[in-house]
């Protein structure tokens, strides 16, 4: 009788199980959503509140600065209201005079306590020492003062040759020469070997350079076409000149004045056409405050355009 009584008990909570996940399944629970009004609603709430939040921190910081500076105003008005009150003719400043001797007596009190308690032989190195430092202070603006008054003029600029001698550097060229020992005995030779010394790394080339022509039968202007070589007196120009070939350019092509065609295709004309580029160099390097010159100027070519 127990037997079926259990059995009976548990068929029934089975089927209790199974109603109940039919009905959970027909009309399943409403969960709490937050609908996007909803959503919306709750965003601008702690927005409002964060600025809220802002704007009373800002409050207080106002109110404290305000406090602050009101103190401050109330003081100075307090100091000037006691300044007013001083009766500045009337005062006794011999009262002031002695507050001001009392407290300057006291450190010098320790000082001559301190001073007394030296020894003879330290007191002596002392002022030896003291008297060597003044010495050497004064050397020292005395020699700064004569350097500030030297008149040193402004500083030229230093060729290759100088930068080599400073250095102690050279180039293979040089190695090279100095290896083979060239024999000094004879003055023409030195002579000729300082014609000559360096002169490829002090000369330096223009190609297609355009000289403004005029043409006296036709009456119009026109250019003409120059290969040029140019002799410097050192390394450091044809260096300068290398590294601003346009600027040299612009400045031969914008300063010559236009040459008549027939002179320039004459020996006097190609001189002259020489003498001219060689005349606005040489101002372009005082210009520049460039130590050296232009010595000699070659035409290698001559093209009508």
């Amino acid at each position: 009788m127990k037997n079926l009584v259990t059995k009976l008990d548990l068929l029934a909570n089975k089927l209790f199980e199974v109603l109940a996940r039919l009905l959970y399944k027909i009309s399943p629970p409403k969960k709490n959503k937050i609908t996007p009004p909803k959503q919306a609603r709750i965003k601008k709430e702690r927005a409002k509140n964060l600025i809220q939040g802002i704007v009373e921190r800002k409050k207080k910081t106002v109110t404290a600065f305000n406090q602050v500076s009101a103190n401050i105003i109330s003081n100075t008005k307090l100091k000037v209201n006691e300044l007013k009150q001083i009766d500045f003719k009337n005062r006794d400043y011999k009262k002031d005079l002695e507050g001001v001797f009392v407290i300057a007596v006291k450190p010098l009190q320790l000082f001559t306590s301190w001073f007394n308690s030296l020894k003879t032989s330290t007191i002596a190195f002392g002022a030896i020492g003291i008297s060597l430092t003044i010495f050497a202070i004064i050397n020292i603006y005395v020699a700064t003062k004569n350097i500030e008054e030297k008149d040193i003029g402004p500083r030229e600029i230093a060729s290759i040759e100088d930068l080599d001698a400073a250095t102690g550097t050279s180039s293979p060229d040089e190695t090279s020469e100095k290896n083979e020992a060239p024999d000094k005995s004879s003055d023409s030779n030195s002579d000729e070997r300082k014609a000559y010394y360096k002169i490829d790394k002090k000369t330096f080339g223009l190609s297609d350079l355009y000289i403004p022509i005029y043409n006296e039968r036709s009456g119009s202007a026109r250019t003409v076409i120059f290969d040029i070589q140019i002799e410097a007196s050192n390394q450091y120009i044809k260096h300068y000149f290398d590294s601003n070939e346009i600027f040299l350019r612009n400045k031969l092509t914008t300063t010559i004045e236009p040459i008549a065609t027939e002179f320039l295709l004459s020996i006097e004309g190609k001189e002259v056409i020489k003498n001219k580029i060689k005349e606005e160099i040489n101002n372009t390097l005082k210009e520049l405050k460039i130590k050296g010159s232009i010595k000699r100027v070659h035409i290698h070519g001559i093209i009508a355009s």
